[in-house]
């Protein structure tokens, strides 16, 4: 029956809501807080990224938090791609309005941690924060071929005392570096 149909937003899809038969969230039980987390539509398509730049976004996620607040403790974001962990000077968070989340950090075995501390990201009940991730790339020579990403491969890259709800791994685009000045 035709009248049974109705539209689906694909941008809030996840797996566990998909199986259930679901529009992709879930309906959040009393008491229960869920955070919703995709790439974002304004999250950057593949590029090219200067050697010795600094602000590069490299991807950009939406975190939605349904059924109360939610704080994120610490985020581990991991690098994909043909590059090497020290072409990367620094990886940081930025939220809407510019502002830095946390501390810049360099990449140790192809992964940013980043621990926000006395300060988590926070998400109040039914509403959202978008968050770039940021790269300040090193005046390296010889990136021919080299590529560069950055995404959270898994729920347990994300500290935070709710249950989150992804299509896992999450990845921005992969970049080509290319030599700048």
């Amino acid at each position: 029956d035709l009248d049974s149909y109705k539209n689906i937003s694909f941008d809030k899809l996840s797996i566990a809501s998909l199986a259930s038969g679901g529009t992709g969230e879930t309906a959040v039980a009393s008491g229960k807080v869920l955070l919703y987390v995709n790439i974002d539509s304004s999250s950057p398509a593949a590029t090219f990224i200067p050697s010795a730049s600094r602000g590069n976004a490299v991807a950009v996620f939406k975190f939605r938090a349904a059924g109360g607040e939610a704080r994120i403790n610490k985020l581990t974001l991991t690098r994909h791609g043909v590059t090497s962990d020290n072409a990367i000077e620094s990886v940081y968070l930025e939220d809407e309005a510019g502002n830095i989340l946390g501390y810049k950090v360099g990449l140790a075995a192809r992964e940013a941690y980043i621990n926000f501390g006395s300060e988590p990201i926070i998400i109040p009940a039914n509403s959202a924060k978008i968050i770039s991730v940021k790269a300040d790339v090193k005046p390296v020579t010889d990136v021919v071929g080299q590529t560069l990403g950055f995404g959270i491969l898994s729920s347990a890259n994300i500290d935070s005392v709710v249950s989150i709800s992804a299509a896992f791994p999450l990845k921005g685009a992969e970049h080509k570096l290319i030599h700048g000045t």
